[in-house]
């Protein structure tokens, strides 16, 4: 459990370290309907509850005995306003403002907020094999062809 904490503090460490000086590019769109339709999207997925969530996640796979306070404890360090930003705009990146509008209706439903919140563990379970067996792929198509 210590490792995996440890891992993940790692992460956020990294994904703050990266985060931190890009926040201010998501700032050159303001106006622009791309950008609302990402801002309309983050709203409705509400990326504090998602961390918060995937944090929760973490705490019970790893049988942490306080979940709230774990999950407040790396709250703290987490600059959500920065995170949304980049969230932002690597949304504006890879979607169009018409992908953007029917995710954000989407996600701002009942149905959508609740799958969304079944994604995190589906994703963590899955993850798991699918990562394995695309390792696996690599290695044996690598020494094949090495």
């Amino acid at each position: 459990m210590k490792r995996n904490v440890m891992s993940l503090f790692l992460v956020l460490f990294m994904v703050v370290s990266f985060v931190y000086p890009l926040s201010a590019i998501a700032e050159e769109n303001y106006s622009s309907q791309h950008y609302r339709q990402a801002k309309r999207y983050a709203e409705a997925i509400n990326v504090e509850e998602y961390t918060s969530n995937i944090l929760k996640d973490v705490a019970k796979r790893d049988n942490v005995v306080d979940v709230d306070k774990f999950v407040d404890g790396v709250m703290i360090f987490m600059f959500m306003d920065d995170v949304e930003r980049v969230m932002i705009r690597s949304l504006m990146e890879h979607f169009t403002t018409d992908e953007l509008k029917v995710l954000a209706d989407f996600y701002g439903t009942k149905m959508g907020q609740s799958i969304n919140r079944k994604v995190i563990s589906y994703s963590y379970d899955f993850s798991k094999y699918y990562n394995f067996q695309l390792s696996d792929a690599v290695t044996m198509y690598l020494s094949i062809n090495e």
